[in-house]
């Protein structure tokens, strides 16, 4: 097939001379003037590797040079769902809503399941895992109890601990401390080497030490602590005596619901009125020292009362209490 002739520049920008191009179907050479261009030499072809793929029926874990078998992997994939269900455990510290002493075996079962978790993760049973499935368990871990041991952090614990007051002290301090002794047995367990779990575990066993390590310890500690602070309370001076007021003030006390039986009354005011947020008067409140005991425990407390008159009736308004030594109530 001929083609017209035409001008050609090359690469370098020279424009060739006008010539006829030629070229034959077929043909891989072409001539432009006296010039011949050589067609592309064709590749060689290369062979591919030949690469051996694993067996289905034996893997290799990342991490480990041993290979696992598909009976191997099944149980396994177990191990992950413990490993797992033990990392949600030991993230979340128990926790409990004490109102008697009828709650403590739930505080104990709880303490009891966190200290298996934690044997449970220290014993080899999750070896067989991959390397870096057990490298993030550490580190959630480790995270976890670094926020959980820094000095601060534990001394704003123990204080919560130590400041329980009043009904169940002793129950309540107990398990506060509890919670934190257990925690620290997960953290020096998992990392044995740690110093600054090593020490937050230290001061918290003190502590723990300080109320005896039971319950029942606890409860005469904060008894003996209480009673200490009760022997200096005492009742302030009644502006007056009045067996009608004293009356009221009983028939007042009858609605609060408290179950303590009245040792003494001091009345501390006069009648005055009482406005709601409108500036409304709704009735006539009177403020008095009312000293009781708990017929249960013997305890004595000093209530701070007042009461409300609206109409022909009487009733709490208010209160607010601390414990006395009972040998400090007036005759």
């Amino acid at each position: 097939m001929r083609m017209k002739a035409i001008a050609l520049a090359t690469l370098s920008g020279a424009v060739l001379p006008i010539g006829a191009i030629s070229s034959e179907v077929g043909a891989t050479d072409i001539k432009v003037g006296s010039v011949a261009l050589q067609g592309f030499p064709k590749l060689p072809k290369i062979k591919k590797p030949k690469v051996r793929l694993p067996s289905a029926e034996r893997t290799t874990p990342i991490g480990s040079t041993v290979p696992e078998t598909r009976q191997e992997r099944e149980a396994n994939a177990e191990l992950e769902r413990e490993l797992y269900a033990t990392q949600n455990v030991l993230l979340n510290d128990f926790s409990f809503n004490w109102t008697s002493p009828a709650d403590n075996p739930q505080v104990d079962e709880a303490a009891a399941e966190y200290r298996s978790y934690v044997d449970a993760a220290i014993d080899g049973r999750f070896n067989p895992l991959r390397q870096d499935r057990l490298d993030s368990f550490q580190n959630v871990m480790k995270l976890h109890y670094d926020n959980r041991t820094t000095e601060r952090w534990i001394d704003r614990q123990i204080t919560f601990a130590e400041g329980n007051r009043g009904n169940g002290a002793g129950d309540r301090t107990y398990n506060d401390l509890l919670v934190l002794e257990v925690m620290l047995y997960g953290a020096v367990n998992l990392f044995p080497e740690n110093q600054q779990y090593a020490a937050a575990k230290a001061k918290v066993d003190a502590v723990m030490a300080k109320y005896g390590g039971s319950r029942a310890n606890a409860t005469k500690r904060k008894d003996t602590e209480e009673l200490a602070k009760a022997r200096s309370v005492r009742m302030p001076a009644a502006i007056q005596k009045s067996r009608q007021i004293e009356d009221m003030f009983r028939s007042a006390w009858g609605t609060s619901g408290i179950p303590y039986t009245i040792r003494k009354i001091h009345i501390r005011s006069g009648w005055a009125p009482k406005r709601n947020e409108f500036g409304r008067v709704i009735g006539q409140v009177r403020d008095a020292a009312i000293a009781v005991e708990d017929p249960t425990s013997g305890k004595c407390y000093l209530y701070d009362f007042t009461m409300i008159k609206d109409g022909g009736s009487v009733r709490r308004s208010s209160h607010a209490a601390k414990r006395m030594a009972c040998e400090n109530i007036p005759k």
